[in-house]
């Protein structure tokens, strides 16, 4: 490489433009971006651990703020003006690119950062400039005549701040994308899938939860309030799967599993299922379904992270599972939408594939179950119809007995094996079980009442038509076909 002209710009403007505008496609990004640093601080020095967003709609302002310990001014002016330079560890830190912190630019005028830490009177404050930042980006400025420009480093009384803390604010919000970022609901909606925040004491199986991941170094938690609310946002508050009003699943079982590392010394990930009754995919407004990805215990991608993984993607909808990573070679991509390529990630897919492929199976037989359990019921209606028809019958004319004994006795069968198939089906169809073994009882007590009608000697045959039609309309349902009455008709009448 020959020796670079004296002046050349190595690095273009276009970059600063890249990792601002050019890096988050869903404005929500902000609020995991700079929870994650406020994760890096309270876990780096076990001070702190509450987050409280404000977010104002009429001024269009978003502030996020910290009880972390803070930073003092010799290093805050260069941690928040370096761009793609931090001094995080990758694989220990959950943010190490250095840029995240500009997030904000992206969709508003301008951030602010503020912070001071123990013992320190005056707070740093920190101005970037987006619309100057965009301005001379197009006016293809130096990136160091652009720093220059857009960034503003002061210090102010801290009378009116906490002796510790850290503070973004956002402010001049985009319209484009003020219906996101101050949206209160949907803040804490994404808050409580995304960040660090706990799992939700209503899950059944928190606790459990908690300890697995403690005991493999994973489950940090912030306090995050949003607005002045008093509860905390927690992850997975549901204590069941609401399909409908009317219509739930219950979680049923806790499976947990570890994915070794390729070579076998370590643990490079774990993860846990709270297998339920399968019964379809799991509303998305629940914001729970899908084996999902967590890394320094911020989610990876979306629900659909792992689609790839499973025989069928529409089986990750039915599921409610965490993966999380621990080995640091498998390492979020820039974007966090997924994990750089290599070895290491590939190990992991291979291993989930399995747990994959175990979700799928028990879609699949649960779908089988539920199909039987449906036979089972209708079995159970078509039952009691029959039963109706021939208790008219027994009581109105003996010439009808001997058909009316065939489609009681068909009907025992029928519903015996019915019985028996429920059984088989498990305790989910205890209700069916019973009823049919209540219409067993009915039918033997109609054929009992069909022996004392039955006639001592000889059989009288019928040819009355209008007898026929009444007789075929009210049992032709009760037997597998019209076709199946009609044969019992003729043989009992002709």
């Amino acid at each position: 490489m020959g020796k670079r002209s004296p002046g050349m710009q190595l690095v273009g403007a276009n970059i600063l433009s890249l990792v601002t505008i050019g890096m988050y496609q869903n404005p929500l990004a902000i609020y995991r971006e700079y929870l994650q640093n406020s994760s890096d601080a309270v876990a780096a020095s076990e001070v702190g651990g509450r987050v409280d967003i404000e977010i104002d709609p009429s001024s269009r302002g978003i502030r996020i703020r910290d009880d972390g310990p803070g930073l003092p001014q010799s290093e805050a002016a260069r941690a928040l003006v370096a761009v793609g330079d931090s001094s995080k560890t990758r694989g220990v830190d959950r943010g190490f690119r250095g840029i995240g912190r500009l997030s904000g630019l992206a969709f508003a005028e301008s951030v602010t950062f503020r912070t001071r830490c123990r013992g320190r009177k005056r707070i740093t404050q920190v101005v970037w400039n987006g619309g100057t930042l965009r301005e001379k980006v197009l006016e293809g400025a130096t990136v160091k005549s652009i720093l220059e420009e857009c960034v503003d480093i002061t210090t102010a009384p801290g009378d009116c701040f906490p002796e510790h803390f850290f503070e973004v604010e956002v402010s001049g919000v985009s319209r484009h994308a003020a219906g996101q970022l101050l949206n209160m609901d949907a803040v804490r909606a994404y808050v409580a899938e995304v960040c660090p925040v706990p799992l939700s004491s209503a899950f059944p199986f928190s606790g459990t939860v908690d300890n697995f991941l403690a005991s493999h170094g994973r489950g940090f938690s912030l306090e995050v309030g949003v607005n002045g609310v008093d509860l905390p946002l927690q992850r997975l508050d549901h204590a069941s799967i609401a399909f409908s009003e009317t219509v739930s699943d219950a979680f049923v079982e806790l499976e947990t599993f570890e994915v070794a590392s390729i070579s076998g010394d370590r643990v490079a990930a774990v993860g846990w299922l709270a297998h339920s009754g399968y019964r379809g995919a799991i509303p998305r407004s629940l914001g729970v379904r899908g084996l999902r990805a967590r890394a320094g215990d911020i989610q990876v991608g979306g629900e659909n992270v792992f689609d790839h993984l499973f025989p069928e993607e529409r089986f990750n909808r039915w599921c409610v599972g965490e993966v999380h990573v621990l080995d640091p070679r498998i390492s979020p991509n820039g974007y966090r939408t997924y994990f750089e390529p290599g070895a290491h990630t590939r190990n992991l897919e291979n291993h989930l594939t399995a747990v994959a492929r175990r979700v799928a199976g028990r879609c699949r037989q649960n779908s089988s179950v539920r199909h039987a359990g449906r036979r089972v019921a209708a079995r159970v209606e078509r039952a009691n119809q029959a039963l109706g028809p021939a208790r008219r019958l027994v009581s109105s004319d003996k010439a009808a007995l001997e058909f009316v004994q065939r489609v009681v006795a068909a009907e025992e069968v029928s519903v015996r094996r019915a019985r028996e198939e429920a059984l088989q089906l498990g305790d989910g169809h205890l209700d069916s079980i019973e009823e049919l073994s209540a219409i067993e009882a009915s039918l033997s007590l109609v054929k009992e009442k069909l022996q004392e009608k039955a006639p001592t000697s000889g059989r009288r045959r019928s040819r009355d038509g209008e007898r026929w039609r009444i007789a075929f309309e009210q049992l032709a349902d009760a037997c597998d076909s019209p076709e199946m009455a009609l044969r019992a008709l003729e043989g009992a009448f002709c």
